[in-house]
């Protein structure tokens, strides 16, 4: 620590030689701890720093190039130029001029990698301004090469190299043989090796010797690789919690937080909604669905985190993401034809109950027996056709709304446990009949979906296929159709024609399985010869994931 601000020091009285001494020092020690801290400890950092050197008035380096580079990068590639996130891709170029090993730490989707491609790419900008660098001397404007990898994804020996115990022979591994490329590089263009994966002392207690002021990187045959000062090795990282004191005190460290994105979600809301605006002009509405995020989706994420609990826990931004994803997936197959159940299993369908129904004392309204003669319709047969509502002219505002609402439910409270379901029904249905005024008081929010020919909403209920028993299936391979297993299969079957990664998460024993087997082979017809789908199966542990 005291080594960076020195360093940080002494560069900057090089560059500004007339200003005092003392408070060039107090600007090194504030610009070289400032990007580790959190928010609060930040503030109480420069409290501490007014009380131990009072009168003194610290005078802001300001490099208004780079700045200004950072915010066009940013705006071409459809990102937001929010200055708190400025921030940080400048304080990272200004950890890179004092180490050569950066940390940048933080949860997921919190800006790492778009923090280290708006720098790379901003440098690149001013190495072709003229005007800022006209001889190509500096030797951080230059272009930069990234070369990424997941170090833990591999062996230890697959990372670094291994002998061959038989042979003696040796055998290049991914950082060795980088290594090699990089230091065969003799012009003064920079690379970055960057090791996006989770800091543990299994592998990055080898780069210590890489990472101090020797530079040189030792590998198990005995060979020594001097590191050049074109190098920097970059690490994404959500945490440092088995990180050892003595890689940490080697690299220099800047620290994103939800704040810096705008509350973890804003600005890639923004993102993706005038990419989505631009894909469906006709049918997305860009400035409805952020009214709607805006006036939703921060009460409702702050509810699910401090009331519920979830299966697997998530950020912000990735609950916007997928709420996006899935409402884009609806509209694409806002054509298909997918209301109607077939017409032989609408006998065994009913609607929801209402609220306050007994189940035992209403004989009248209990479904269909198995027995029951098709001459002789049950009272509830005739309420389950009464729901085929004429079509109407599309609506594509309206229909746009009631999507919105059916993706809110199912991604801001689709993964928390079944028995906090009814808190979230309770908590959100206000919002959800704000936005879309027809959503019905009956049942759960969880029970509904949308018919879009009438544009009205249904009971999922009303979709389930019909089954048909097949005495040759072994029990196991049996799948008896149900309102859970309609609402997996139907968003399975729209995510998969907007080609997005899908992740169904739960208990063991609840049918994850089946319902992606029988997805795969009756959706998608996976086995027959004609599909243009292929599957194989990968089983998961402890140890592999």
């Amino acid at each position: 620590a005291v080594k960076s601000i020195l360093v940080m020091a002494g560069s900057l009285k090089r560059a500004e030689p007339n200003l005092p001494e003392d408070m060039l020092l107090i600007r090194a020690m504030r610009d070289s701890n400032i990007p580790k801290f959190l928010k609060d400890d930040a503030i109480l950092f420069m409290a501490l720093v007014t009380d131990l050197f009072p009168g003194i008035e610290i005078v802001d380096a300001v490099n208004p190039a780079l700045e200004k580079s950072i915010q066009e990068e940013l705006t071409e590639n459809n990102y937001e130029a929010y200055p708190p996130f400025v921030l940080k891709v400048v304080q990272l170029q200004e950890t890179m001029v004092v180490r050569h090993g950066v940390m940048t730490v933080g949860q997921t989707q919190c800006g790492k990698t778009v923090c280290a491609e708006t720098l790379k790419r901003s440098l690149l900008r001013l190495h072709n301004d003229p005007d800022i660098d006209p001889n190509k001397e500096n030797q951080f404007y230059q272009p930069t090469t990234l070369h990424t990898m997941n170090p833990k994804a591999v062996w230890m020996e697959e990372l670094y190299g291994t002998v061959n115990e038989v042979t003696r022979e040796w055998t290049d591994g991914i950082l060795s043989n980088i290594a090699r490329k990089v230091v065969r590089n003799e012009t003064k263009e920079r690379n970055w090796i960057v090791f996006d994966g989770p800091v543990d002392a299994l592998w990055i207690e080898n780069l210590n010797t890489v990472l101090d002021d020797n530079k040189m990187l030792c590998l198990v045959n005995g060979e020594r690789i001097k590191i050049p000062d074109t190098v920097t090795f970059f690490f994404e990282v959500q945490d440092l919690r088995v990180a050892s004191p003595a890689t940490v005190s080697r690299c220099g460290m800047v620290l994103l937080e939800e704040h810096d994105v705008h509350d973890g979600w804003r600005l890639l809301s923004k993102r993706m909604n005038r990419a989505m605006h631009a894909k469906y002009p006709e049918l997305w509405f860009m400035d409805r669905l952020e009214e709607i995020l805006e006036d939703c989706l921060p009460p409702s994420l702050k509810f699910v985190r401090q009331n519920t609990k979830e299966y697997l826990t998530s950020v912000n931004a990735q609950v916007l993401e997928s709420l996006i994803i899935l409402l884009e997936s609806f509209l694409k197959n806002l054509e298909v034809d997918d209301d109607e159940p077939p017409e032989a299993v609408r006998r065994q369908i009913a609607k929801p109950k209402k609220k306050g129904d007994d189940d035992d004392d209403d004989e009248d309204e209990a479904p269909a027996s198995p027995t029951t003669q098709p001459d002789e319709p049950a009272e509830e047969e005739e309420d389950r056709l009464k729901l085929d509502l004429p079509p109407k002219d599309m609506d594509h505002k309206k229909i746009f709304e009631m999507y919105i609402a059916l993706s809110i439910v199912w991604t801001v409270g689709g993964n928390v446990l079944g028995t906090d379901r009814p808190k979230v029904d309770e908590f959100m249905r206000p919002y959800l009949v704000k936005i879309s005024p027809e959503f019905p008081e009956d049942g759960s929010v969880y029970d509904w979906c949308i018919h879009k020919k009438s544009m009205s909403w249904v009971p999922w209920t009303y979709k389930i296929p019909k089954f048909v028993y097949q005495r040759e299936l072994p029990y196991f391979s049996i799948l008896v159709p149900t309102s859970e297993t309609t609402v997996f299969t139907t968003f399975l079957r729209n995510l998969m024609t907007v080609r997005r990664n899908i992740m169904i998460n739960g208990p063991t024993g609840v049918g994850k399985s089946q319902v992606i087997s029988s997805f795969l082979l009756e959706g998608l017809k996976s086995d027959s010869a004609d599909s243009e789908y292929r599957t194989f199966d990968i089983t998961f542990s402890a140890q592999t994931s």
